[in-house]
């Protein structure tokens, strides 16, 4: 039999990037299906990648504190992977999304 490698350290860095990546949303002033246009989320789905990927997890939480539930739309810090994706998703908004467009995000249409 082969033993498993403990996933716990890898199942605490998704959830811990994901809070992060969800948290910036907030902060930039996203919702997620602000995301899933024009593309049906595969810009939403890369973005989310490379929060996982990203190496500056700490400097990410430090921000966030920083900015105390602050929301700017679009600004993400300089050393975020994914500061034109937020930009660029900011500045679309809500009005480019189809009325009754399904948004596999929150489940609605």
């Amino acid at each position: 039999m082969i033993a498993a490698r403990p996933l716990r350290p890898r199942v605490r860095r998704v959830l811990k990037h994901n809070a992060l990546f969800d948290a910036m949303c907030a902060s930039v002033g996203l919702r997620p299906e602000h995301g899933l246009v024009p593309d049906g989320g595969r810009a939403f789905a890369e973005a989310r990648t490379a929060c996982l990927l990203c190496p500056a997890a700490g400097a990410c939480e430090a921000w966030l504190a920083r900015r105390d539930g602050a929301t700017e739309p679009g600004a993400a810090p300089p050393f975020c992977p994914n500061r034109a994706f937020f930009a660029r998703a900011a500045a679309r908004g809500p009005a480019d999304r189809p009325e009754g467009e399904y948004s596999p995000v929150s489940g609605r249409g």
